[in-house]
């Protein structure tokens, strides 16, 4: 675990806005696509948003959102948002082969994207407004300009080569990382903490406060994690060791409530969202 506070923070802050010359976050460009779906999924379609109305004279109003229904193998574009219901959840792959996957009760969007194979470059922005993803981030895009970011209402989390999961909400942000390292830091530019939160460790971003310190994850935590994102059927053989059939049987509806009771550490630090 490291913690550090370095004058240059803000510039990493924007290092996502670096675009080569002849590059840019083109929202015509697909920039990934659907692989899986489980249950019913909406997304909201970039550039349409809400549009105000109003006649001379009149209050302004502003027009609901229009979400529709996602299609499997549907093109995501940069500015697509999506969210998941009690019992749905998504896999969206990327241009540059990263994975994002998002659990039941999930809105994400996709803020921005560029990828260039040639010069090995991805910059990549995705904000998780509420509830549990998973992330996978293809380690082969070496350009030194290379980001992959997850910005939460509280955190930024700076990634590279990595594997891991995010609980967030209004209130907190819980980081569960596998593999890897990532770098997490509060969104409030005037708390400048960073932590380094490497494989199997998790730590807590807390609305206005430094991310808490990494702590070790069990592998049954993770599993659990895991679960929660991707379902039962995501369990692994090698991963079932420790469980109880009673385990492996529970309904969805109930895994959250067992996943708390059988962590501590994720209750007392107030980690978990679902």
């Amino acid at each position: 675990m490291k913690i550090f506070i370095t004058s240059s923070f803000f510039i990493l802050q924007c290092a996502f806005l670096l675009v080569p010359s002849g590059q840019t976050f083109a929202a015509e460009n697909p920039v990934g696509k659907i692989i899986g779906i489980t249950g019913t999924i909406e997304y909201f379609l970039a550039g349409s948003e809400p549009v105000a109305e109003a006649k001379p004279g009149e209050v302004q109003t502003v027009s609901f959102e229009k979400w529709e229904r996602v299609i499997f193998h549907q093109a995501v574009y940069a500015q697509d948002k999506f969210r998941t219901s009690r019992k749905s959840r998504l896999k969206i792959l990327l241009i540059d082969n990263s994975l994002i996957a998002l659990g039941p009760n999930t809105e994400v969007k996709v803020e921005s994207y560029l990828f260039n194979a040639e010069d090995k470059l991805r910059q990549g922005v995705i904000g998780v407004a509420y509830g549990l993803s998973m992330y996978i981030v293809n380690k082969s895009q070496t350009n030194k300009n290379s980001i992959f970011r997850i910005v939460t209402p509280t955190a930024n989390i700076a990634t590279r080569g990595t594997q891991g999961y995010t609980s967030s909400s209004e209130s907190n942000t819980f980081v569960a990382n596998l593999a890897g390292c990532v770098d997490t830091s509060n969104v409030n530019p005037e708390i400048r903490a960073v932590v380094t939160v490497c494989a199997r460790e998790g730590n807590n971003i807390p609305k206005d406060k430094p991310p808490t310190p990494a702590m070790p994850l069990s592998e049954k935590t993770l599993a659990q994690i895991n679960i929660m994102v991707l379902g039962l059927a995501a369990l692994t053989p090698a991963e079932t060791t420790g469980f109880t059939d009673d385990f492996l049987q529970t309904s969805e509806a109930d895994l959250a409530e067992l996943f708390e009771e059988n962590n501590p550490f994720i209750v007392e630090n107030n980690l978990c969202n679902f």
